[in-house]
């Protein structure tokens, strides 16, 4: 979770304060095994500015994945992963994300204590070695219409996607208060990800 809060940061910091493009940008992470997430990152906005904020987002990444943080980065985001142990409005996603690492993957349990001084040994090189493959498996989306390359990720749009049989692994089903189908479910394995309605 401290990656995708600094890639949120980051981007936050390039595309709202900096540039003015959005209001607001969203993290969510889906723990798909103890030691792989996938995370997702939205920034709502005007359609217009669809592109540079596409390549905004990819050049924080790149970035943070070739360079690392900075060192007031790297504190900041300590800083408020500590903070959000101790706050109990983010009590129950933590003891959630904790209990299905303990109970889906038979992780050991890990205490606040455990996670404050794994937090202590993220340094740079271990952000950096966290993100070295996102960009290949990245996936971008924008708004039809919108017709634009972003060197180094491969253009996806006229892919035929084969309703071929679904990925075997975890199943991940919608959020109560959710506008999806609902009978939506998300199937992450080894072999990929399945979007099954």
């Amino acid at each position: 979770n401290l990656v995708g809060y600094l890639l949120a940061t980051a981007v936050e910091e390039e595309l709202r304060h900096r540039k003015g493009l959005v209001y607001d940008v969203f993290l969510d992470r889906i723990l798909v095994n103890p030691e792989l997430s996938l995370g997702v990152i939205s920034c709502p906005s005007e359609v217009e500015s669809c592109e540079e904020i596409a390549r905004g987002l990819v050049t924080e990444l790149r970035r943070l994945a070739t360079d690392g943080p900075s060192p007031t980065e790297l504190a900041t985001a300590k800083r408020a992963a500590v903070d959000g142990l101790d706050d109990p409005r983010t009590a129950f996603e933590s003891a959630h994300d904790e209990a299905l690492a303990v109970l889906e993957f038979g992780r050991a349990l890990r205490t606040s204590a455990v996670v404050r001084a794994d937090l202590e040994t993220v340094d740079p090189e271990a952000v950096k070695r966290a993100l070295a493959g996102s960009l290949a498996g990245m996936l971008l989306e924008a708004p039809a219409g919108n017709d634009f390359a972003i060197e180094g990720l491969r253009d996806c749009t006229e892919d035929k996607w084969d309703a071929g049989p679904e990925v075997a692994g975890t199943v991940f089903r919608r959020r109560l208060l959710s506008l999806a189908p609902l009978d939506l479910r998300a199937c992450v394995g080894d072999a990929g990800i399945s979007m099954v309605v």
